[in-house]
């Protein structure tokens, strides 16, 4: 059961649902977190989920019927409570799951990861849908450094070339859509073109795998035809309705004389957890993607915008009407989250350090660009109120060395700076971070 909601109380569980045809709210749901947890349970309150744009669009946004319809399969939560049988998992740990967008979270153990140190929760989420397209990155015959083509550049398709461009293939993507190729070169794709290179000298038949992130069945077709002979093309979209009349005999055509292997993209083929004589899995997948992002292998920093979740009609319609210019939607769940947290009344919780007596001390490095183990060439620090300009060699070389001695990063680099010279001065990626209770 949910209700319309204005205010939070923080013994309420809050969701985002779809209650009619292009209609978001965030409701007050009746969700019993005060029911004990079963041994290999967790739960906590979330900090970020991320929408699905295609998915939760087109079989919840736009549809008609059968409402209200709660979405979301990408969340990062707190725990807050740890079964008795978790091992691995403490009170306070941060987890990525395939979570709804909800305030609180309550899942099976075996069914979240753990987040790298220094990730936080708004670039986390998008392991899910780096996953999509990491399934066929474990299943294809094709292998690095070959080329590879993406037909579509929304967030799927967007993400789909970056992994495969991080696992060392040759990456062609392209669209029709200007700014989807703008937002891609602008993010440090290259090769990026308007249409499926058919009528190319250059590349036509030099693709031994094409990802078709676009559902539109022009684009499956083209990429049947830009295939060298034997290929693969992998249907990673949905194909959510039809685009085109297009005869089957031309597919039919394009798959008999070029010697194309078609087939569905997925992600489900791979199985949930590691089993015998299976490669990969979708947890070892998403494990994956949380590494590549706290590494700085796929960027994500600057392709979504941040909404509160009782912003989400705004939220969703901003999606469908491509409003702000870029590829996702980060719903912020912490301002909900600060109003207290959802746990069981009965159940102990750890607290954290009561931090009142600590003195805050700063530390600002910058970086040439936004990966953890990139080499810091500025530093300053303000310990016990006193500002410090470390001498070389600087006693951190990377950010994540600096991590591992137990700064806590407050602000990631402003992406966007990078584009203007005149405003970082050269230094690049600014990372500031926290540490209580050093001294010099």
């Amino acid at each position: 059961m949910l209700k319309p909601t204005s205010s939070y109380d923080s013994n309420k569980v809050y969701t985002i649902a779809i209650t009619n045809h292009q209609k978001a709210e965030l409701l007050q749901s009746e969700i019993d977190f005060t029911r004990p947890l079963a041994p290999d349970e967790i739960a906590g309150q979330t900090l970020a989920t991320l929408i699905s744009t295609g998915t939760e669009l087109n079989s919840a946004y736009l549809t008609e019927s059968s409402f209200p319809k709660q979405v979301g399969y990408a969340a990062v939560f707190r725990l807050d409570q740890v079964g008795a049988e978790v091992s691995g998992l403490k009170v306070g740990d941060i987890v990525f799951a395939s979570g709804s967008h909800s305030s609180y979270q309550r899942q099976s153990a075996k069914n979240v990861v753990l987040l790298p140190a220094g990730l936080s929760a708004e670039l986390a989420v998008f392991a899910r849908i780096m996953g999509v397209s990491m399934t066929t990155l474990t299943t294809t015959s094709a292998r690095p450094p070959a080329k590879v083509l993406v037909s579509g550049l929304g967030l799927v398709g967007h993400l789909a070339a970056k992994n495969f461009l991080a696992a060392g293939y040759q990456v062609y993507a392209c669209d029709p859509v200007e700014a989807r190729r703008q937002i891609a070169m602008t993010e440090g794709l290259d090769n990026i073109l308007t249409q499926v290179p058919v009528e190319s000298d250059e590349l036509y038949g030099q693709f031994p795998l094409a990802i078709e992130c676009s559902g539109h069945e022009q684009a499956l077709l083209d990429a049947a035809l830009a295939i060298r002979k034997g290929g693969e093309v992998v249907c990673i979209a949905t194909p959510w309705r039809k685009f085109t009349d297009l005869s089957l005999h031309a597919l039919h055509n394009a798959i008999f004389f070029n010697y194309a292997h078609i087939r569905s993209g997925w992600e489900w083929e791979l199985p949930h957890h590691l089993q015998d004589f299976k490669h990969n899995s979708l947890f070892e997948n998403y494990a994956g993607a949380l590494r590549w992002l706290q590494e700085g292998r796929v960027s994500v920093s600057n392709i979504y915008t941040k909404y509160h979740p009782a912003d989400a009609q705004n939220a969703y319609q901003d999606l469908l009407h491509k409003r702000n210019n870029r590829l996702a939607v980060v719903f912020d769940w912490t301002d909900i989250a600060s109003e207290g947290k959802l746990v069981n009344p009965q159940t102990k919780v750890e607290s954290q350090t009561d931090r009142s007596d600590l003195q805050q001390n700063l530390l600002y490095i910058q970086t040439s660009n936004t990966a953890l183990t990139s080499n810091i060439h500025g530093m300053s620090m303000l310990i016990a109120g006193k500002i410090v300009e470390p001498e070389l060699p600087f006693i951190y070389q990377t950010p994540l060395e600096a991590i591992q001695d137990g700064w806590r990063i407050i602000q990631f680099p402003n992406t966007s700076l990078m584009m203007d010279e005149s405003r970082t001065y050269g230094l690049g990626c600014e990372f500031i971070l926290e540490k209580y209770g050093v001294s010099l």
